[in-house]
């Protein structure tokens, strides 16, 4: 019974180390493409919306690894992304129904 606690502490703890390296390599990448004022910005992000951070961040690394950004993208630059990625809203349809 011992053995098994210490077998999911360990698989516990290597998904943590995996969730942990996927993370730094990620801010590796967006460092490489973002200015350090956009980098901040995706930093502050990324405690506050995570799921924003996510998104924009596979679309950041997805488009500098197709060669599709010219240079490092500046704050203003990161703005018009995220503005693009927040106009995008859920459509919601409201059905009432009344007896």
């Amino acid at each position: 019974m011992e053995n098994n606690k210490f077998d999911v502490d360990r698989n516990e703890q290597q998904k943590l180390l995996d969730q942990l390296r996927q993370e730094r390599l990620i801010s590796l990448k967006l460092a490489r493409w973002l200015t350090r004022e956009a980098y901040e910005r995706m930093s502050n992000i990324k405690y506050s919306n995570p799921e924003l951070y996510h998104r924009v961040a596979a679309y950041l690394i997805q488009a500098g690894e197709m060669g599709k950004l010219s240079g490092r993208i500046d704050d203003p630059t990161l703005v018009k992304i995220l503005n693009k990625f927040l106009s995008v809203k859920k459509r919601t349809d409201y059905r009432i129904i009344r007896k």
